[in-house]
């Protein structure tokens, strides 16, 4: 898998024609005009990479994971996903599709509202999926906390939003709050903004650890010839891998740590009487202190 320490992850994953590596795509259906845009539509990249990044998931662990993707929308995640990669799909949606059950299989999608506690236990999951969900909410730091909460120790958050430099990204935030408050823009639009540090003090709080923070691309040129061309992509993931802040997009892939304590320890006893000690030995010392200046200046 990619390590943390790699400058250029999405490299590392095989670019194919991105209509041969789906699956159940619908003949004149939205899906299948994306992908007739080029043979490596761009805009369709972001299901690319994660799904690669679950299938080296998958191979790394020896075993089909359970997916729980927010934002599932019409379900085209799975249709990118390698079918022996998984072991089970749960979506969350704002508004369920039933596209994402009908067409793309999935096991079950909840309506859920991302601001409050997500519909599902504790460690329930392998993978969490969150592309171009994170800019909608209102509190990331609450989000990211519940899809700490519902991953497995171990387990991966691959998520894609897009992205600014982070005084940028601040000033920009600023602004779509002030027009949130205003009325200019509705609940559910953009109202957060994601810099690459953003993302990883996210994760960092909340016990994920980034493997890896990189920009998707610098340009898209939707229907360009150049979508056309292998090069053309790569071209594009490397220079947004030089600079992701400058990128269209930010890829995250963040894996949750381990508990440090399984079960609460009392602190050793000696520790306990070494502490007494030294309170002691300074309390004795200040009234020590004292005394003498008593005497010092009442004599």
């Amino acid at each position: 898998m990619p390590q943390p320490s790699s400058r250029f992850p999405l490299l590392s994953f095989p670019l194919l024609p991105l209509r041969s590596t789906t699956h159940r795509v619908v003949p004149g259906s939205k899906l299948d005009q994306h992908l007739s845009t080029g043979r490596y539509s761009v805009r369709m990249l972001r299901y690319w990479w994660t799904a690669q990044a679950i299938a080296r998931e998958s191979k790394r662990q020896g075993r089909p994971l359970a997916i729980v993707e927010l934002g599932s929308e019409r379900g085209w995640m799975k249709q990118f996903t390698p079918p022996e990669a998984v072991a089970s799909w749960t979506g969350l949606d704002w508004n369920p599709r039933a596209e994402a059950v009908s067409v793309a299989g999935y096991d079950v999608v909840h309506q859920a509202n991302f601001d409050v506690t997500l519909p599902l236990p504790d460690t329930c999951a392998d993978v969490v999926i969150s592309s171009h969900v994170f800019e909608h909410l209102p509190r990331p730091g609450f989000t990211i906390a519940e899809v700490s909460r519902i991953l497995k120790p171990g387990g991966i958050f691959l998520g894609t939003a897009p992205t600014l430099p982070q005084w940028i990204a601040r000033l920009r935030e600023k602004w779509y709050r002030k027009e949130l408050a205003a009325g200019r823009i509705v609940p559910g639009g953009h109202i957060t903004v994601l810099s690459p540090i953003r993302w990883k003090r996210l994760c960092y709080d909340t016990g994920l650890d980034v493997e890896f923070a990189t920009g998707s691309h610098t340009l898209r040129l939707t229907g360009s010839f150049l979508e056309n061309h292998h090069w053309w992509v790569r071209a594009n993931q490397f220079t947004a891998a030089l600079i992701p802040s400058l990128g269209s997009e930010c890829c995250v892939q963040a894996r949750r740590a381990a508990p440090l304590v399984d079960t609460p320890h009392s602190l050793p006893k000696g520790n306990d009487r070494r502490r007494r000690r030294i309170i002691a030995a300074a309390a004795l010392t200040a009234l020590s202190l004292t005394v003498a200046a008593i005497w010092y200046f009442t004599r």
